[in-house]
This record gives C-alpha cells, structure tokens and sequence, in this order.
C-alpha cells in the first residue's frame, strides 16, 4: 500500500435529465471520494483532522446545485491538497468536459516557454509566456500553486503549475480571467512582443510540440590540455569549448 496512488477521475456532469440529477452525481462522487480514501489511503488525516475533511465534503454536498462544475472540481481540489501528499489527487479524466485553450507551457527555469500550440497559432511556439490578461507570470504562479496536483515538493510544483493554465474554466473560478471562452496571452521571442486572444475549446486538438535538439559534436584528437578541448559541431560555423577549470601551475 506504500506510494498508492489514488486518483478521483472527474467528469464534468451535465444536466441531461435535470439539475437534481446532476447534483447526485456530484453527491456519489464526492461521498465515493471520501470512501475510497479512507479505504486506500494509508494514513490520509495526518494534516487535516477527518472531522474536518468530513465537515468540508459535507459542507459541499450541499451547495452543489448552487456552483458550476468547474468550481467544484477547484474546491475539490484545494480540498485535496489538504491532505498534504503528492499521491492524492484530482485527476482530469481525458473526457472531462472543461474548456481549455490550445497551449502547453513549461517552466524552464522560471521562464515559461511555450512547448505545445495548435497549427493556427504555431508563430509562437518556444517564444516566453509574460502575461494572461493582466496577470504575470507571479500572480498565476501564487493563484495556481494553492490548487495544483500531484505536489510532492518545490520541483514538482514547478512543473505542475504551468500545466493548468490551460483550463479556462479554473482560470475563471480563481479570478485570473473574466470569460472561459476567451483570454488575451501575452509573448515574448526575444524583444518580440506578440498578445493574441485565445479561444478555449471543448475537445482536446492535435498540437504541434516544440523541440529542443542537442548538436552533434565532432571532438577533436589532441586538442588543448587535460579538462580543456574543442570540438566542430557539424553543418555550422560554430565550435564548442569545453573548459572545466584553469591547470594548476604549482610545480
């Protein structure tokens, strides 16, 4: 049971048959939520009480009927984060019915450079994302990492932030963006500046990914000294210098 993973597969409940039936469906999930954790988890009330978890799952049982899916699922979320382990989370089921916009975006080194779009807005793939509306990159971080999944330190925090830009819908429910069906992005390719206005879809569409290639290196034979060499990377004008340290001169 050590490292279990529990994960709750979200679908977002359409009324079909009625608002009643919606708001059961949600009840089951959340009372199955709270079941399946207590069955698998193996010690899930070490950072939040179980009285509390329970006051918290009842609290939104009964408020359901009043809040949209996608402010559920963030509750949920938060919630969720409560328990204090990377293990347990809410998982976005790939049918999940919450809008997202056509990006991926990925923290490279505190620059958030742009790894994924659709085949329309392919001009900026790699460029550095700055701003979604107003916001900079800070304020999405600070807003984002209180609800984010699958956080087990600072490094996995950092990867899983960026990942939920994407869905407008939580975009909407934290503050950052006013309409899920639209949000104005803000690059930057060098001194480039590019804002465009992204449409958020339904369905998942193909992207094109952006990829970072390693040049071959041809070293060269008795080339310097020990810890010093160069090497022709091929098809270019360049050379590459490998240089570890200065020799040390004491004789």
């Amino acid at each position: 049971m050590n490292n279990l993973k529990i994960f709750l597969l979200i679908a977002a409940f359409l009324p079909l048959n009625g608002w009643c039936d919606r708001g059961k469906n949600w009840a089951n999930d959340l009372d199955s939520f709270y079941n399946e954790l207590r069955l698998n988890h193996i010690n899930p009330f070490s950072n939040i009480t179980e009285q509390e978890f329970q006051n918290k799952i009842s609290n939104l049982k009964k408020d359901v009927e009043n809040k949209s899916d996608a402010k559920i699922i963030l509750e949920l979320m938060t919630l969720t984060r409560e328990i204090g382990d990377g293990h347990t989370a809410v998982h976005f089921h790939h049918d999940t019915e919450l809008k997202k916009f056509p990006i991926e975006v990925y923290d490279d080194s505190g620059i958030w450079r742009v790894i994924g779009v659709t085949e329309e807005y392919k001009t900026i793939l790699g460029s550095q994302l700055t701003h979604i509306e107003q916001h900079n990159i800070k304020e999405l971080k600070d807003s984002l990492s209180k609800v984010v999944q699958f956080v087990e330190n600072e490094n996995s925090l950092q990867q899983r932030v960026p990942q939920y830009i994407r869905y407008s819908e939580i975009l909407v429910e934290l503050g950052l963006i006013t309409d899920s069906e639209s949000a104005t992005f803000t690059f930057f390719n060098g001194s480039e500046k590019t804002v465009i206005e992204l449409q958020s879809q339904s369905s998942e569409g193909d992207l094109l990914r952006y990829k970072i290639t390693k040049p071959k290196l041809e070293k060269i034979k008795d080339a310097g000294v020990d810890g010093l060499w160069y090497g022709k990377i091929p098809n270019s004008k360049a050379i590459y210098v490998k240089f570890g340290q200065y020799p040390s001169f004491e004789g």
